[in-house]
């Protein structure tokens, strides 16, 4: 996982345990990330991230892990919106409530979810357009196979693909 505290993450409560965003962190990494960075340069990236002791990242990947971070963080917050103050325990599908606390309405996680997968989508568009930039410090990533398809599949750029079609604000979303 790419964060080690809520305080990396950024956008949760101090008070939140990052091992309870730590489920749609992974899977945010799985479906989103993996797919533009490739397995091998996404566990590289993990690898520097985690070792301990913790040598300085170079200043290529401390760029890289930034960009990953800023579109994991909102593709993460995307999947775990809806389930966040929902448990299922003996009683069913309840929501979580306190005394100064109440859930926010089906309205707001609405438009909070809408606003981070474009916020993530567009962070998307900025890594990718960071690694084809630099792809010659990320060796691991041009020779992925996600980097075969998306050469082979994707407009490069927003800009190229509404020469063709009005994506609005970018390809992923589109």
């Amino acid at each position: 996982m790419l964060f080690k505290t809520i305080e990396d993450f950024g956008v949760a409560d101090v008070n939140t345990d990052i091992e309870r965003l730590q489920p749609f962190i992974i899977d945010a990494e799985g479906q989103y990330i993996q797919k533009v960075l490739g397995l091998e340069q996404l566990e590289d990236l993990q690898e520097k991230y985690d070792a301990d002791p913790s040598p300085a990242l170079s200043a290529e990947y401390v760029a890289l892990l930034a960009k990953v971070q800023d579109a994991l963080r909102n593709l993460a917050m995307y999947k775990a919106l809806p389930k966040l103050n929902i448990r299922v325990n003996d009683l069913g599908v309840v929501k979580s409530e306190s005394a100064d606390f109440s859930p926010a309405g089906g309205g707001d996680i609405y438009f909070a979810r809408t606003q981070y997968l474009i916020d993530g989508y567009s962070s998307l568009d900025t890594l990718i357009a960071f690694l084809e930039a630099h792809k010659t410090d990320y060796p691991l990533w041009t020779g992925s196979d996600e980097y075969a398809q998306y050469k082979k599949y994707w407009l490069n750029t927003t800009e190229e693909f509404s020469k063709h079609v009005s994506a609005v604000s970018n390809r992923w979303l589109f």
